[in-house]
C-alpha cells in the first residue's frame, strides 16, 4: 500500500496544505477567469488549460471539497499547481504511449471500482458538479490506472531490486554515525572565589560539609558563608541544561561521576571571568538522561522505506528521460507553449 501511494504522489503532488486555505464560508464575490489554450502536445494528444482544470477539480473534489466550493481557494490552488501538473500530465502521456507499445490496459472491473472510489456512489451528480461527462471521467480513470501499472512495471520493480538488506545495514551505520547516543544534564554550580587559592579551598570544603550534612541547601550556602567571609565571592548559578554536544569538557568530567541529587567534591578550576585565577566549584546534579541510538530493528523498516523512495525517485527520472528520448518529446517546445510569463488564471 505504501508503494501504491508513492506511485500516485509521483504524478500529482500539490503544493499546499488544507490549513493554507483557511476555509471560511463566505458569499462568492469573485469569479475565476480561465485563459484556455493548448499548453503541450505529446504524440497525438494535446493538453490544454481546461484539461488541467478538470484534473485539479477532480483532485479537490476528492480530497478538499471545501476548496472546490470557494473561488478564492480554488484560484490559489490552480495558480500554485498548474505548472507542476502540466509536467506530470506530459509525463503521463508519454507513459501511456509506452503502455500502447506494451499493450498494457485497465480492465472494465478495475475502472468501475476506481470510478466508484473517486466519484462516489452518485457518480453522475458528482460529474455534473465537476462539469465532466461520464466518458471524460472514465478516460481519466483508465489513464491513471494504466500509468500506475506502467510505473509499477517500469519503476517500482527495478527500485525494489536495488534495495537489499546490505543497503539497509549501511544506512543504519551511517545513521548511527550522524546520530550518536545523547546525554542530557540539568545541574547547578556553587562557585567560591577568595583572594587566595588556599582560602577558596578552605571555604569550599566548609560548604561541602554543610551540604553533606544536609543542614543547608545549595541556595542557602552563600548567605551562610558570606556572613563568615564577607570579602569572598560565593554564588549559585541558575540551572544549566546541556547535552553531550553542548556541555563543556571540564563540566562533563565532573558530571559523569555524579548521580542525580548528589554533590561533587570541591573542584579547582581556572576562572574565565576577569583576570582568571582559581575558583572552587561544587556541582549539584539534578537530572540526567541518556538517550541511546535506536536499534537496527527499530529503524530497519523506516530506513528501507527511505531507500526505496530514493530508488523510486531515481528510477522515475531515468524512465521519464528514456521516454522523452524514445518519443522525441521537445522540452523547449513545451516551454514556448507555456512561457514563464503566462498566467492562465485570473480573478474578477
Amino acid at each position: 500500500m505504501k508503494l501504491f501511494t508513492l506511485i500516485l504522489s509521483l504524478f500529482f503532488t500539490p503544493v499546499f496544505a488544507e490549513e493554507d486555505f483557511g476555509f471560511i464560508p463566505r458569499k462568492e464575490e469573485h469569479q475565476i477567469v480561465i485563459n484556455n489554450r493548448i499548453l503541450a502536445q505529446v504524440n497525438d494528444k494535446t493538453i490544454s488549460v481546461l484539461d488541467l482544470v478538470k484534473k485539479m477539480d477532480v483532485f479537490l473534489s476528492r480530497n478538499y471539497p471545501k476548496a472546490l466550493e470557494d473561488s478564492a481557494s480554488r484560484f490559489q490552488f490552480y495558480s500554485s499547481n498548474w505548472r507542476t501538473l502540466l509536467e506530470q500530465m506530459i509525463d503521463q502521456e508519454l507513459i501511456l504511449a509506452d503502455s500502447h507499445e506494451k499493450e498494457i490496459k485497465a480492465t472494465d472491473a478495475e475502472i468501475r471500482e476506481q470510478m466508484m472510489e473517486r466519484f462516489g456512489p452518485n457518480i453522475m451528480s458528482t460529474l455534473d458538479k465537476l462539469g465532466m461527462t461520464y466518458e471524460e471521467a472514465r478516460t481519466m480513470v483508465s489513464s491513471d490506472l494504466v500509468v500506475q501499472k506502467m510505473t509499477w512495471y517500469r519503476v517500482n520493480n527495478k527500485a525494489l531490486l536495488k534495495v537489499n538488506s546490505v543497503d539497509v545495514k549501511k544506512a543504519y551505520l551511517a545513521f548511527c554515525e550522524q546520530n550518536p547516543p545523547t546525554e542530557e544534564w540539568q545541574y547547578q554550580v556553587l562557585s567560591i572565589r577568595a583572594d587566595s587559592k588556599e582560602k577558596s579551598e578552605e571555604i569550599a570544603k566548609q560548604a561541602h560539609a554543610l551540604l553533606e550534612a544536609r543542614t543547608s541547601t545549595l541556595s542557602s550556602i552563600p548567605e551562610i558563608l558570606i556572613a563568615e567571609h564577607p570579602n569572598v565571592s560565593i554564588t549559585v548559578s541558575q540551572d544549566y541544561n546541556v547535552t553531550s554536544k553542548t556541555v563543556s569538557p571540564t563540566h562533563k568530567e565532573v558530571l559523569t561521576a555524579l548521580s542525580p541529587f548528589t554533590f561533587s567534591d570541591p573542584v579547582a578550576q581556572v576562572s574565565r571571568v576577569g583576570t582568571g585565577g582559581t575558583v572552587y566549584r561544587i556541582f549539584f546534579l539534578k537530572e540526567y538522561a541518556f538517550t541511546p541510538t535506536p536499534s537496527f530493528d527499530q529503524l530497519a523498516d523506516k530506513l528501507q522505506e527511505q531507500l526505496l523512495q530514493q530508488s523510486i525517485a531515481k528510477e522515475t527520472v531515468s524512465y521519464i528521460g528514456r521516454l522523452r528520448n524514445h518519443f522525441g518529446f521537445d522540452a523547449d517546445y513545451a516551454k514556448e507553449m507555456a512561457p514563464s510569463n503566462f498566467e492562465p488564471f485570473a480573478m474578477r
